[in-house]
């Protein structure tokens, strides 16, 4: 069975830790935990755009922006309320279960 995947993004990992607590997703040592009886996490963490910065055939530098958050894609049958706010939609999403 496939599990609906949602994106999140929180502003640190800290607040991801403190949020996903509440739902179990956090170990005892602080953790994030890849699963539980309702959900699997992929933690991705911080992202950035790659950019180049003049062509390539000047010897272009690639630069990385990076994108606000912190980011977690969770695989749950329906998303908690309690993290309805975090969830975000990305047009081209860096990562997807399979």
């Amino acid at each position: 069975m496939t599990l609906p995947l949602y994106f999140l993004r929180f502003d640190s990992e800290q607040q991801a830790a403190d949020v996903l607590a509440d739902y179990g997703l956090i170990g005892d040592n602080g953790e994030f935990l890849t699963q539980n009886d309702y959900a699997i996490l992929d933690v991705i963490g911080l992202i950035g755009d790659t950019q180049l910065v003049g062509s390539p055939d000047d010897g272009g530098v690639a630069v990385l922006t990076p994108v606000p958050g912190f980011h977690i894609n969770i695989g749950t049958n329906e998303l908690p309320v309690g993290l309805q706010s975090y969830e975000v939609f990305p047009a081209t999403p860096r990562r997807v279960f399979l």
